[in-house]
């Protein structure tokens, strides 16, 4: 039989999965608990910083600690959906296509970190800016 653990087990384990991913990480000790919070309340959030801050090396800690499936990924202007979600292969019906975007790269993680979004959101915004609602411009 499968013995669900204590909520005290629970949150036991999880200050020390946040104390291991803060260890010799100075100064970034309330990155770590928010983003902790996030990953196991299934909530997003968004880490905004100069390069070198981190925020990248924050999030692989908390995935480590916790043991969550983690996609890392560098956005660029030429990034597709299929770099994210997988590629389907028109050959399969449209059941099993359904089911590789759901077994993606990206789908498959707990937590992901998509580094440069910003950057990303910024050239698809000038690219597209004639067909988007005047609320984004």
């Amino acid at each position: 039989t499968y013995c669900i653990p204590s909520v005290a087990l629970m949150a036991q384990e999880f200050r020390r999965a946040l104390s291991e991913s803060a260890r010799g990480f100075v100064g970034r000790e309330v990155l770590i608990e928010l983003i902790g919070l996030a990953a196991i309340s299934g909530e997003h959030i968004l880490t905004i910083g100069p390069s070198g801050t981190g925020k990248r090396e924050a999030v692989w800690r908390i995935a480590q600690s916790l043991g969550a499936h983690y996609f890392e990924y560098l956005m660029g202007e030429t990034t597709t959906p299929e770099e994210l979600f997988g590629r389907e292969d028109p050959k399969h019906s449209i059941e099993d296509r359904r089911q590789k975007k759901i077994l993606g790269l990206f789908a498959q993680a707990e937590i992901a970190f998509l580094d440069e979004i910003f950057l990303y959101l910024i050239y698809l915004i000038y690219i597209y800016k004639k067909n988007l609602p005047k609320i984004l411009i």
